[in-house]
């Protein structure tokens, strides 16, 4: 496969995998700290890989859940977000500087705060009461394991899960990454007939929600946007009836992403339409994709993992191999304050 380490990638995954009961150690602190609800606080990519494990919390954890942009936070507030409220952050930079602000205020407030990110010593997580170490890497598969642990863990400790439950997620997860390299090969291929017929558009549609709605907008704005160039829509599968489902003609390139949660209803009645109604839809489901040693039972948890790696690791890296763009190329980003 082009642009792939396999050796660098599994090592990368080792080292996650040991450093699994950081995240446990970091759950069981706050805990013991406590706290009347729970906040996720990031901004553009950073929410959209913490979007899974709010979606989880939501449908799982009897405490609060909120999700917030960290820019927007810092100008209204939220009556909600009180020194009784847990924050977790992530980041990979470590110094993204709306959430570095956001985390001096709630330092200053007194809240329990854990950190995702690659430094103990980058400004977020000085900031925080925890810092849960992420192997540096643009891969977020690497950042949804430990965050997965992180809050199964919580709801372990909350009561909200049973022990039975935890200690098999626990013992599944260090199996998900061997089982990515080899869905990775599955798809390469698909990836670069996709990338083929794709990058060259004037325009995408991404569809999906839910649980995979961080990998629509990873995928789409932290990608292809931001990365790449290429202009893109995403809408939500709930959503998309409400107006887009009138921009779709059967020339129209569209990717639906699909979930394996409670909210795959929503994306199989978007399916069915756009079956209908475009020659040109590419359906991602990580449910046409094995794991093996993992039971069915928390596949939905893991299915972004699945997710993720197919598109951000295989399909994008095939639209930059078609379109010559430097990913890391910007015009505006980080390039000046704004």
């Amino acid at each position: 496969m082009i642009r792939f380490n396999e050796t660098e990638y599994l090592a990368i995954a080792d080292k996650t995998i040991e450093e699994m009961k950081l995240a446990e150690e970091a759950a069981d602190t706050l805990t013991e700290k406590g706290f009347e609800n729970i906040f996720f606080i990031g901004v553009g990519g950073t929410c959209a890989m913490m979007t899974s494990a709010k979606e989880i919390l939501k449908q799982i954890c009897h405490v609060p859940v909120y999700m917030e942009q960290a820019a927007e936070l810092m100008a209204t507030g939220h009556s909600q977000l009180t020194e009784r409220s847990l924050v977790i952050v992530m980041s990979k930079s470590g110094d993204t500087k709306e959430v570095v602000e956001i985390g001096n205020r709630l330092k200053k407030q007194g809240n329990p705060i854990v950190a995702f990110t690659s430094s103990y010593d980058c400004p977020i997580a000085k900031n925080s009461t925890v810092t849960v170490p992420v192997v540096k890497a643009d891969l977020v598969e690497f950042y949804y394991m430990p965050l997965n642990v992180f809050i199964m863990r919580l709801c372990l400790n909350l009561g909200d899960i049973s022990r039975e439950d935890y200690e098999q997620i626990y013992r599944e997860l260090p199996l998900i990454p061997n089982n990515l390299v080899r869905i990775k090969k599955e798809f390469d291929f698909r990836a670069q007939k996709i990338a083929e017929q794709f990058a060259e558009e004037p325009y995408l549609l991404f569809v999906g929600g839910g649980q995979m709605w961080g990998e629509v907008i990873n995928e789409s704005m932290c990608v292809l946007e931001e990365a790449l160039w290429i202009k893109t829509k995403a809408v939500s599968s709930a959503d998309f009836f409400h107006g887009t489902l009138e921009l779709v003609d059967e020339k129209l390139p569209v990717i639906l992403i699909k979930g394996e949660g409670k909210e795959r209803v929503l994306d199989d009645r978007a399916e069915k339409f756009l079956k209908k109604t475009t020659k040109r839809l590419v359906v991602i489901d990580p449910k046409e994709y094995a794991l093996e040693g993992v039971e069915d039972k928390f596949r939905w948890i893991y299915a972004p993992m699945i997710t993720t790696t197919i598109m951000i690791d295989r399909m994008s890296v095939w639209f930059a191999e078609k379109t010559g763009h430097d990913m890391q190329l910007r015009r505006y980003y980080r390039q000046f304050e704004y």
